[in-house]
């Protein structure tokens, strides 16, 4: 009988996938399908086995899907199932920060104006204080009372809840089945699935940053180091003092960027810790920087939004916004988008800072970050926006109170938490 495997069998759209087969006529031609649709060839060996590669379709939807092969000679056919899942890891969706998700394929300029509450968390007791990650149909989250929630995506119901201290919990990031999460002096290692926890580090300072985790180790920062751990066991591998750390460390090319309430961009080999340059600004900066065509984007409490090379760290342009910039930039096609405290969300052009457009809100842009997806730039300040990327012509909007974290939105569901110690998930009803 024919069977085939996939590897992986979970991933976003346009996903290469392996395929491998047996029991096939020797040397005959197979046919790969995609659902309904053709989307390659392979050949048998003399005993029968194949081994090909696919790329997913851009337009797959979230969900199951089948892949089949299809021997031309023997008329045998064998399926799996790929499930198309876009997992929002951390804050910011990347490891450079660039508040992009590429992926998206179901909620666009021409559909978004639909959005409505999927589901809500109501009165959880206290603040959203957090960013969500969404990882394998789990949505997770902090509250300001220093709890973190795991909640189903699709309905909002609870998984776990798990009280870390009375200190508020930093921006979850999801990788490999565990959660990483900080709150006041110690940084959490935490079974995604339960919540138990897997192991911690005390430091001797506020952990104010999200972690990020690549190649199985986690970077993060105290107000007065920085600091870099074995992600699956907690061992520290190095520390290096970095006065003032607020922002979370983006990841690109073998560097962490990272701001410090001292006035200073800084970039540091990811293996080592040693600083390669520092670049001043004008005020302390608690702006997540983002990393994209070697360019860094950063906003400052001076009131500007910084481009520095990413190589050198000369700056390359600024632009003055009308109040603090602690908003983390987010980068799509050539455009940066960032938030001001003046109430305004603003889109630069990412090679020279020109002001492509503005767009007012009714509050102070804090710490909320855009992010942006088919086309949509998705932020939080009285309410929950959507505005045309291109335009900045608000598309949608709901009344969810103040909003001063990033939203995810992936597998056509906006997801954020509130003020008003609500959490909501929108989508297309």
């Amino acid at each position: 009988m024919a069977a085939i495997r996939l590897s992986p069998a979970v991933g976003p759209p346009t996903t290469r996938v392996a395929v491998k087969g047996r029991g096939f006529a020797p040397n005959e031609g197979i046919t790969l399908s995609f659902d309904d649709e053709v989307i390659g060839q392979a050949q048998a060996d003399g005993t029968g086995k194949f081994s090909s590669r696919i790329r997913v379709p851009s337009s797959a939807l979230p969900g199951d899907h089948t892949v089949a092969a299809t021997g031309q000679q023997s008329g045998e056919t064998a399926q799996a199932t790929f499930t198309v899942r876009t997992d929002w890891t951390r804050f910011h969706f990347d490891l450079a920060d660039t508040g992009l998700n590429p992926y998206e394929n179901v909620l666009g300029t021409s559909n978004v104006s639909g959005l409505a509450p999927k589901w809500t968390a109501a009165n959880l007791g206290s603040e959203v204080n957090t960013s969500p990650a969404v990882v394998d149909g789990t949505v997770y989250f902090g509250l300001l009372d220093g709890t973190v929630l795991a909640l189903d995506a699709v309905s909002g119901s609870q998984k776990w809840s798990k009280i870390l201290s009375d200190h508020f919990p930093t921006d979850p990031t999801v990788v490999g089945g565990s959660l990483y999460v900080a709150a006041g002096h110690r940084l959490y290692a935490l079974n995604a699935a339960g919540g138990d926890t897997l192991w911690t580090i005390t430091v001797g300072f506020d952990i104010n940053t999200a972690v990020t985790v690549d190649g199985g180790v986690a970077y993060f920062a105290s107000t007065e180091r920085l600091y870099a751990a074995e992600a699956d066991s907690g061992t520290v591998l190095w520390s290096v003092p970095l006065h003032g750390g607020l922002s979370a460390p983006a990841v690109s090319g073998g560097m962490l960027y990272m701001g410090t309430w001292t006035f200073r961009l800084f970039a540091i080999d990811a293996a080592t810790g040693a600083v390669m340059w520092s670049a001043s600004t004008g005020a302390g900066i608690e702006s997540s920087p983002t990393v994209t065509d070697g360019i860094v984007y950063v906003g400052s409490e001076d009131d500007n939004v910084y481009a520095f090379d990413a190589a050198t760290g000369q700056e390359v342009w600024h632009f003055a916004s009308g109040d603090w910039v602690d908003s983390s930039p987010a980068v799509a096609g050539g455009v940066v988008y960032v938030g001001s405290n003046d109430k305004e969300v603003y889109a630069l052009d990412a090679r020279t800072g020109s002001l492509r457009w503005v767009t007012p809100t009714g509050d102070f842009l804090a710490l909320a970050s855009p992010v942006v997806a088919n086309g949509v730039v998705y932020v939080g300040s009285d309410r929950t926006y959507a505005m045309d990327s291109e335009s900045g012509q608000v598309l949608w909007s709901w009344p969810t109170g103040v909003i001063n974290v990033t939203p995810a939105m992936t597998n056509g569901v906006l997801y954020v938490g509130s003020l008003d110690d609500t959490f909501y998930a929108f989508g297309l009803p």
